[in-house]
């Protein structure tokens, strides 16, 4: 019987011994606990984001290694994950300098199926954060780049259509009207040339814009959205008078009519509502 109780304590501790290297190798900080909230393992990274050196905090309570504002969010997760069971991600900032991270939890369970703790693997995501900020940077003055220059192609179809109209009265009748006809269909293929090619551009960098403008007020036409999306880049009315073959007059009164129909404040701007969509 003691030879079999050894072996089986041999059998423990390799396994043991197997989980303890799986946790010292994963290169993120790793932490799990009891639903008590008692630690029962960690590995040297889940230390070092917290300052505790080579501390032995194993028995400790997981809570008390948080701030009060990191402590609250931490543990309505863990009660999110017991109650519910199920697997919970969010983002937040950790640690003595506050880096950005990714947090992740599960709960593990015994044979018999009962819940038994909270696995939680931190990743830090700073640098991806700002790689990410970056390049949508880098995006958005593209964005307004190109928006400048449509406007400019604009400006110039608007120049040759002006004098296209000139020649209206050294031509026949006949050729008037096929004049009137071609800056017609000039006027309409151009503006629906250049809206497209902006709203590609605008689509790739605001992907959620117009999602979150259609769960504020669905009831918007296609025209107010297509304001809405070139106030987000805080053109003026005669840039945006431009682009979509209008003059400023008539934006000036399409954006009265945006403001009522948001329910904006008259203290609200509607460029500093736009933006935070």
């Amino acid at each position: 019987s003691m030879k079999e109780i050894k072996e089986k304590y041999q059998i423990i501790e390799n396994k043991n011994k197997f989980i303890e290297t799986l946790i010292g190798s994963v290169p993120q900080p790793l932490v799990y606990y009891t639903i008590d909230g008692i630690i029962s393992g960690f590995n040297s990274h889940f230390l070092n984001l917290f300052d505790l050196e080579d501390q032995n905090i194993a028995g400790t309570l997981i809570y008390r290694y948080f701030n009060e504002s990191e402590r609250n969010l931490y543990f309505n997760t863990d009660m999110d994950i017991i109650n519910n069971r199920r697997d919970v991600i969010y983002e937040c900032k950790l640690g003595k300098e506050q880096k950005d991270y990714v947090v992740s939890k599960s709960s593990y369970s015994d044979a018999a199926g009962n819940l038994k703790g909270i696995l939680v693997v931190m990743t830090e995501i700073s640098e991806l954060k700002k790689a990410h900020n970056d390049l949508m940077e880098s995006k958005k003055r593209e964005l307004t780049s190109s928006a400048l220059r449509l406007i400019q192609i604009s400006e110039m179809n608007n120049n040759l259509i002006t004098e296209l109209e000139k020649v209206y009265e050294h031509t026949s009748p006949k050729g008037a009207n096929l004049l009137k006809s071609i800056i017609s269909q000039f006027n309409i293929s151009s503006g629906i040339n250049v809206w497209k090619e902006f709203e590609a551009r605008f689509e790739n960098v605001f992907e959620s814009f117009y999602d979150g403008l259609n769960s504020r007020n669905p009831d918007l036409t296609p025209g107010e959205k297509k304001l809405c999306a070139l106030l987000r880049l805080n053109l003026s009315s005669k840039d945006i008078a431009a682009l979509t073959f209008q003059n400023s007059q008539s934006i000036d009164v399409a954006r009265y009519r945006l403001r009522k129909k948001l329910n904006l404040n008259p203290e609200e701007n509607l460029v500093d509502f736009l933006m935070k969509i």
